[in-house]
């Protein structure tokens, strides 16, 4: 009866969650709960647990339809459990009034039997309460909330990255290319840039915000159109639930069963839709790269550890801060104070000696004269072309896959040429040395130690 899963609310603490599938015989289910309410009494860890599952029962006349109550000596049986241990019905408490429902019976009957409870003295540590589809898995609905980890600071938004679910959409595509067309006319037309105005790269960092805004309303109108379908029979069966526990006529609440379940089943359908996407992708990399020497294989068995999220940062007096903008502050004065240009003396001059004397092998004059070039297209395509997809993009959130759907010409289309644009980009770097303040010192050492600019261009065109 007792599951295996605990979630952590912190390092120290654990949800014991007690799974319970009660049987369908009126006696057998009194003898269950009864004998249910001892084992949890030996429960160690109490005061955080869970109890979820399939009840077989409904504790309220609301849960039913048609409502009706439930044998009076279940009922007691059941909340023998729940007033022992100070249990509550979250998707109830949630929801006071509201008429929803998990399981269908062969004659038509709906009920909410599946629930979950918590402890009382946790509820505000629970949120988002919903009853979903199953998307056909089962035959039930699924009862979902979400649990609030413990002394976790305020985390943002963080950095947005482009869905590349988006990049072959049509319309996203065709904008895309209009914009990166329009920046390659300039580019052409202004080839003799004027390095002080810091033009190519400028025209650049323009381009690509455009491209992120792009990206930002397809990807909204895209879940809009999606969200809109799914309210709009999410309201339908909401409306007919309200409308079946109103009608008396029997051939009528017939009816209205039968649209419900067909309103249902639309519902599981675009569910189902959703999970077969995400199964396609993963039966079409396994097929490409699975039981082979790749890393998404070996990610396949690769141990999943938990996100772990940092609750307190200690500051120049040694104090614990726990509140989220003190952490900010210590960690934005740390990072600055890693950035401060280093003062020289004798024993940093020393390292730095030593680390040119280590240095055993040297550039041909053929290798330097390659590095002192500047950048080709051959160069950029083959780099691109070897690029993996799957791979965390720059911050610009701009992925590989953005730049290599242009790489082959579609018909009917005036492809922008982005291998030209990159060009123009890497040897604007290269060359007028336009770049962040910050950034020149690492831009030096880069070419000091002989590595080509290629891989570093999301940062050098990030500019302000």
């Amino acid at each position: 009866m007792k599951g295996g899963i605990y979630p952590r609310w912190n390092d120290e603490t654990t949800v014991d969650m007690v799974n319970i599938y009660a049987p369908n015989n009126e006696r057998e289910k009194i003898a269950f709960f009864k004998r249910a309410n001892h084992i949890i009494k030996r429960l160690h860890n109490k005061n955080n647990m869970m109890l979820v599952g399939d009840f077989n029962c409904a504790e309220d006349r609301l849960d039913r339809l048609p409502m009706t109550k439930d044998d009076n000596k279940i009922i007691t049986a059941l909340q023998l459990i729940t007033k022992d241990n100070k249990l509550i019905d979250g998707w109830r408490e949630t929801n006071p009034q509201e008429k929803d429902y998990t399981f269908e019976s062969t004659t038509g009957s709906l009920a909410r039997i599946d629930r979950i409870y918590i402890k009382e003295q946790n509820k505000n540590k629970y949120d988002n309460w919903k009853i979903i589809t199953s998307a056909n898995i089962s035959d039930h609905e699924v009862v979902t909330t979400e649990i609030q980890k413990l002394n976790t600071p305020y985390i943002g938004k963080g950095l947005w990255k482009m869905d590349t679910s988006i990049i072959e959409e049509k319309n996203f595509r065709k904008r895309t290319a209009k914009v990166l067309n329009d920046l390659e006319t300039t580019l052409k037309e202004n080839n003799t840039t004027d390095p002080r105005e810091k033009r190519t790269q400028r025209l650049w960092f323009e381009t690509k915000n455009k491209i992120k805004e792009i990206a930002k309303e397809v990807k909204k109108q895209k879940k809009k159109e999606q969200n809109r379908k799914r309210d709009k029979v999410l309201n339908t069966i909401h409306n007919l639930k309200e409308r079946i526990g109103k009608e008396r006529n029997e051939t009528e609440r017939e009816k209205v069963k039968t649209e419900i379940r067909y309103n249902k089943q639309q519902l599981a359908e675009m569910e189902k839709d959703n999970i077969n996407k995400v199964q396609s992708t993963a039966k079409k990399s396994f097929h490409i790269k699975g039981e082979k020497c790749t890393k998404w294989y070996f990610n396949l068995n690769k141990e999943k550890r938990e996100k772990e999220h940092i609750t307190k940062l200690t500051n120049k007096e040694g104090q614990n801060m726990l509140r989220t903008e003190e952490m900010v502050k210590i960690a934005s004065e740390h990072h600055k104070e890693l950035q401060k240009e280093q003062r020289s003396n004798q024993e940093r001059e020393q390292a730095t000696e030593l680390l040119h004397s280590s240095v055993k092998s040297k550039l041909t004059r053929e290798s330097k004269k390659l590095l002192e070039d500047i950048t080709e297209e051959t160069e950029i395509s083959e780099a691109l072309r070897k690029t993996a997809n799957s791979k965390s993009p720059g911050k610009d959130g701009i992925p590989y896959e953005f730049f290599k759907m242009w790489l082959k010409p579609r018909k009917k289309e005036k492809t922008p040429d982005i291998i030209y644009i990159l060009k123009s980009l890497y040897n604007s770097i290269e060359t007028d040395k336009l770049l962040q303040p910050s950034l020149q010192k690492l831009f030096v050492i880069v070419r000091t130690f002989g590595l080509r600019v290629i891989s570093l261009s999301n940062t050098f065109s990030d500019l302000p």
